[in-house]
């Protein structure tokens, strides 16, 4: 591998420094005084409280340990201008929904719905929407080759 195309590779992993080298159940961060979880970079990265406790009236207490953050909304350009996915599962998009008002059923509905093998995508005005409103619960990221993130167990 050339100078050149190492460097590039060092600065693309610099830019996902931000995101969560795992992500944590919503029912374990609320019960923290002082919410976080560690960045790829190892900072530690504190979340807001009330945004928490907002994001918990979404969902039911039942789900809140199914529930992984932050969420990560991922720029996908082979999907067309301004799409992101929602990384996690349907928990998480039904989250999103949600927030945006478009689903106002309950998460077993949303859940239980057979969407056969559509993609959820979300687009910049949504993610605008989202990213404004809860800041410290989703983060962005625009990979360039496998997601930069792994998944708690």
């Amino acid at each position: 591998m050339h100078l050149a195309e190492r460097f590039l590779d060092y600065q693309i992993e610099r830019m996902h420094d931000h995101l969560p080298s795992s992500t944590r159940r919503l029912s374990d961060l609320l019960r923290e005084a002082e919410p976080h979880y560690l960045a790829k970079s190892g900072e530690r990265v504190s979340m807001d409280k009330k945004e928490l406790e907002e994001i918990s009236g979404y969902i039911p207490s039942r789900y809140h340990g199914s529930l992984f953050l932050p969420i990560i909304l991922t720029r996908r350009l082979e999907m067309g201008r301004g799409a992101f996915t929602v990384s996690g599962g349907r928990l998480e998009e039904y989250l999103a929904e949600r927030i945006l008002g478009r689903f106002l059923g309950s998460v077993e509905q949303y859940l239980g719905a057979d969407r056969g093998d559509l993609v959820y995508v979300l687009y910049k005005p949504e993610v605008a929407v989202i990213i404004t409103r809860f800041k410290s619960v989703f983060a962005l990221a625009f990979p360039s080759g496998p997601e930069p993130w792994e998944r708690a167990s």
